[in-house]
């Protein structure tokens, strides 16, 4: 049982990290794809006031 029981905890570990790892990667992410849709909007506006 003691054997199961720190496979277990080794297990739990292993999920922990790549958990919080991805956490750290999505909010990189969540920044880009703001600048990005922010840049672009931009752009609309100002081809929209360059056709008036």
């Amino acid at each position: 049982m003691k054997g199961f029981k720190q496979w277990l905890l080794t297990f739990m570990a292993a999920f922990m990290l790549v958990g919080v790892m991805t956490g750290c990667n999505n909010d990189k992410n969540t920044e880009d794809e703001t600048k990005t849709e922010e840049t672009e909007n931009s752009e609309e506006t100002n081809t929209e006031k360059s056709g008036e």
